[in-house]
């Protein structure tokens, strides 16, 4: 967090960890105030202009952990996490989905790995409205785990495949653990380690595959979309539109020589970007369960439609 806190030009005032007895605001520097209690912490910030959450262990379950953060916002602050937060369209019941000027109070916080934050895949996405209709598409995210968990990546594609496509009718995954953590799985997205595939259907006979990974370094999010306009790539720095005849129709990409890392480099923009604006009005409840559904499949073996978990949580 250091390089991006750096590359953001970010002044560190508190920062905690919920585990008792540690203490790591020491880490950075004697101006920084210890604490292991995020949610007084929130409550309590008067001159603090972000929050920013790594990880938020069991916080968002509480529905005072949301009427926290409603707070902080209301009084102008903004909050960005690296994680899915809340981790399940459960919590939405508890605060989560408390109106924010036309937003629920999720939509408001600003998420990491959104690629609504990312210049070269935003402009992607609305040239799709010049490519036509899209028949099948493939999305990968990918990153080392100190940019997340994999419940992190999961929510970045199923974002870009929100974006794309909508909401699918049903899609079955598979979980590919690292040895070490395949007997250690929790129940919520931020839990999630190792790699997964999807295979993802639509109402209207589309399709789309997708491969995220949180143990896969650089940090890279891209897409292969056909349709009528042929093909398109897209990545974090460009993207190249091709005709079905292979001519070029449209490309843009950036230059990206840098010191920085790719995670520390794009975490610090989606941050900057969560400071200037407020965070993108996406459908946030959609997404997250589109994301519990892949974990879902995964564990039951099956395919599994968002459209009945948001039945059974009762946000639809």
């Amino acid at each position: 967090m250091r390089e991006v806190t750096a590359q953001a030009g970010l002044t560190v005032r508190v920062a905690g960890t919920p585990e008792k007895g540690r203490q790591v605001a020491v880490l950075w520097g004697d101006d920084v105030t210890d604490t292991d209690d995020l949610r007084a912490s929130i409550a309590g910030a008067t001159d603090i202009e972000l929050v920013l959450i790594a990880d938020p262990a069991d916080f968002g379950e509480d529905s005072a952990d949301a009427a926290a953060v409603e707070g902080f916002i209301r009084r102008g602050g903004r909050v960005m996490t690296l994680e899915p937060l809340p981790s399940t369209v459960h919590a939405f019941s508890a605060g989560w989905g408390v109106n924010m000027e036309g937003a629920s109070l999720s939509a408001s916080i600003g998420f990491a790995g959104s690629a609504r934050t990312t210049p070269a895949i935003r402009d992607a996405l609305e040239t799709l409205a010049q490519f036509g209709a899209v028949t099948a598409f493939a999305v990968n995210c990918s990153a080392g785990s100190e940019a997340g968990s994999l419940g992190a990546r999961l929510l970045s594609a199923m974002e870009l495949v929100y974006l794309i496509a909508g909401e699918p009718e049903s899609m079955s995954a598979s979980l590919a653990h690292p040895r070490e953590v395949r007997t250690n799985v929790g129940d919520r997205l931020h839990h999630l380690r190792g790699t997964m595939t999807a295979n993802i259907r639509f109402s209207d006979a589309r399709a789309a595959t997708l491969l995220v990974s949180a143990s896969s370094e650089p940090w890279h999010r891209g897409m292969t979309i056909l349709g009528e306009g042929g093909r398109m790539r897209v990545w974090d720095d460009g993207f190249v539109w091709t005709a079905p005849d292979g001519s070029v129709v449209d490309e843009h990409r950036l230059d990206t020589r840098s010191a920085v890392r790719p995670a520390a480099r794009h975490i610090a923009a989606a941050i900057l970007e969560t400071l200037n604006a407020p965070p993108p009005r996406v459908f946030m409840t959609t997404i997250l369960a589109m994301a519990e559904t892949a974990l879902l499949s995964a564990r039951t073996g099956s395919p599994e439609s968002p459209d009945t978990l948001l039945r059974v949580a009762e946000s639809r």
